[in-house]
């Protein structure tokens, strides 16, 4: 466990290094695939997949950095329930920003903890290292995106990504 713990520290720690940069070079990447991508590469347990954002829908990104986006998030989503959640991705398609969202059935994140959850350090598990959600914070600056987190209709958590603004 111990050693586990070592190897996502010093990938997290990788990654955060990296997300201090600018994304200069955005390419368009399907929503539906790099979720899929993600999800394969997550031990996500007895969790379950629903995309459902449109298969041809993109979003102009570093691939690398939004897979680790979704990784992040799907990895929370397992490790801080004790069942098995049903997450889904889809699409935020409003009149003032467009983006996309990760929510699941969970139990949430009480409302105490929203405004701490993406500060490095923050963690609620003793095998946590409280980098995960900073990182995807950290990304999401590196676009140039937004992100919040707030309650899914089933109770659980649902981040929002604003990828622009209308």
């Amino acid at each position: 466990n111990a050693l586990d713990r070592a190897d996502r520290m010093i990938a997290n720690l990788s990654t955060l290094a990296e997300a201090e940069t600018v994304v200069s070079d955005p390419e368009p990447v399907k929503i539906a695939d790099i979720a899929t991508d993600a999800w394969t590469t997550t031990e996500t347990e007895a969790a379950e997949l629903a995309v459902v954002a449109p298969d041809d829908w993109t979003v102009e990104c570093n691939p690398e950095f939004l897979q680790n986006i979704f990784e992040n998030l799907f990895r929370n989503s397992v490790t801080h329930n004790d069942s098995a959640v049903q997450i889904e991705v889809g699409l935020i398609d409003a009149s003032e920003s467009v983006g996309f969202y990760i929510e699941d059935d969970g139990t949430g994140i009480p409302d105490s903890e929203k405004s701490d959850v993406f500060d490095h350090g923050h963690t609620t598990s003793d095998e946590g290292t409280g980098l995960g959600l900073s990182i995807v914070s950290d990304l999401i600056e590196a676009h140039d995106w937004r992100i919040s987190v707030s309650d899914s209709e089933a109770g659980g958590a649902r981040f929002e990504i604003i990828t622009a603004d209308r």
